[in-house]
């Protein structure tokens, strides 16, 4: 036991309990910023293989709605104290902080700007032992927007098919990890939603027949209680021709490019043809474009 005689000896006590006192609290701070800094610094990334990093609704919000961005250790993790931080590209400090003895945390990000708009990803470490870090998580880019840019719609290989054949929609546009619902006019409900994998979703369409044509568009599906404004595509006319209508078409064009040749080789024609090659200007010869 320590006795404390007089005003020396109270004030020396209180310094020495007070800096102890400080080394505890400067311990967890210290910790978590090495961690953040190996964000930066990619050589001290690596030691825990990487995290999992989602948006629990759709990563595109409108202004001042909440969103819950969820990271999660590695499948067939044990629950374990672990500190997860939440980081923003280009962002100088850790979006937020949590320490749970679990293998997941939720981060809700509160009353969202346009300028929270951007990159996020996540790192962990374990609370007890060496400083190690995890990789980061892959990037989850989020949006903070009223009304979203109106997607495209396109047909591969072509938006006029032959009956029995088979037709991709393809729907794109600049958002990335959104699904899209691709629409029919003329019906009430939607033909099909998928998830979008780099920007981008296919709606394949099989043994198209007369019900399958009409027009086509898309948009981005948010979700339902989303306040976000989904304009659609530009429509898309999708036309069903029999095999020997477009043998006739093929047929025809064949006719009428030989009877251009004959005309040209008879000299009623002396415009060089759109097919032929041009002629090299002779400071291009023997250089590749």
């Amino acid at each position: 036991m320590r006795f404390i005689t007089g005003d020396a000896d109270l004030l020396q006590e209180r310094k020495r309990r007070g800096t102890a006192k400080e080394i505890r609290q400067k311990d967890q701070p210290e910790r978590i910023s090495l961690a953040f800094s190996a964000m930066s610094h990619p050589s001290l990334l690596g030691s825990l293989p990487k995290p999992h990093l989602q948006a629990l609704s759709a990563p595109v919000v409108a202004p001042w709605d909440d969103v819950t961005l969820q990271c999660s250790l590695p499948q067939d993790s044990y629950p374990q104290p672990v500190t997860f931080i939440l980081h923003k590209a280009q962002y100088p400090k850790p979006v937020q902080i949590k320490t749970r003895e679990w293998t997941k945390v939720d981060f809700t990000l509160y009353s969202l700007r346009p300028n929270d708009t951007g990159n996020y990803s996540c790192i962990y470490k374990k609370t007890t032992g060496s400083y190690r870090v995890s990789e980061p998580s892959e990037t989850l880019e989020l949006w903070v927007i009223e009304t979203l840019p109106k997607p495209f719609i396109s047909a591969t290989p072509s938006q006029l098919v032959v009956s029995g054949g088979n037709v991709t929609l393809l729907c794109w546009g600049p958002i990335r990890s959104v699904r899209f619902a691709l629409h029919k006019e003329g019906e009430e409900r939607c033909v099909e939603i998928r998830e979008s994998t780099q920007g981008g979703a296919e709606f394949h369409l099989t043994h198209v027949n007369m019900n399958d044509t009409g027009q086509y568009s898309c948009h981005y599906d948010l979700g339902p209680v989303s306040s976000v404004t989904t304009p659609s595509s530009d429509l898309l006319e999708l036309s069903e021709q029999s095999e020997k209508d477009l043998s006739s078409q093929h047929t025809g064009m064949t006719k009428g490019k030989k009877q251009q040749l004959q005309s040209l080789g008879k000299g009623g024609n002396k415009s060089r043809p759109p097919w032929s090659k041009p002629s090299i200007h002779p400071q291009w010869m023997g250089r590749c474009c």
